[in-house]
């Protein structure tokens, strides 16, 4: 009879325990499939990415945006280039990434600004940036943003990072690093 109970106590734990990696494992799941998922990138001529992550929500984006030499100084574009990265807001969750400037230019010529084109309007994240105060190399710190996706949910939204730069030769080069998603942000 002690033998029996003891069998019949062991074979409870084993079944409680099954249950509750059944439901870690559940969670874990769903979270995984609540994150955003990065879409394919496009970018104009001087814009160049590479993903250091895998495939689906895991990926981890690093990109170029806007023309650099070894010193700061030759041709440089008229105009804007730009980087962009859709965005498939799935479920809970956002995306974070780290960006940052190499300039030998200052305002009003070379900026950077960041938006996220939403199905409610374009949210403006980083306006005219470049707070280089002289005509001389410059590398910024690194910023990051963090933003919540959760109110678009359903749609696609758009990450745009543009280089804005003016011709003169003193050029202007955003790096983005660490574009990913993140999954239950507040949730």
């Amino acid at each position: 009879m002690q033998r029996r109970l003891l069998h019949s106590r062991a074979g409870r734990r084993f079944g409680l325990m099954a249950a509750v990696a059944l439901i870690v494992s559940a969670v874990f799941v769903a979270s995984a499939a609540a994150r955003p998922i990065i879409g394919e990138i496009t970018g104009t001529a001087n814009t160049s990415w590479q993903n250091t992550g895998g495939g689906g929500a895991a990926q981890n984006i690093n990109a170029t945006v806007g023309k650099w030499t070894t010193t700061g100084y030759g041709s440089e574009p008229n105009g804007n280039d730009v980087l962009t990265v859709p965005i498939k807001v799935d479920g809970n969750g956002g995306i974070t990434f780290n960006y940052q400037i190499q300039t030998t230019d200052k305002l009003p010529f070379d900026y950077l600004n960041i938006y996220l084109d939403t199905p409610t309007g374009t949210v403006h994240l980083v306006s005219n940036y470049n707070p280089n105060p002289s005509f001389s190399l410059y590398l910024s710190p690194v910023n990051t943003i963090t933003v919540d996706t959760r109110q678009w949910k359903g749609t696609t939204v758009t990450l745009r990072v543009v280089a804005h730069q003016d011709g003169f030769g003193d050029l202007f080069q955003a790096l983005v690093t660490g574009l990913t998603t993140v999954s239950n942000q507040g949730a």
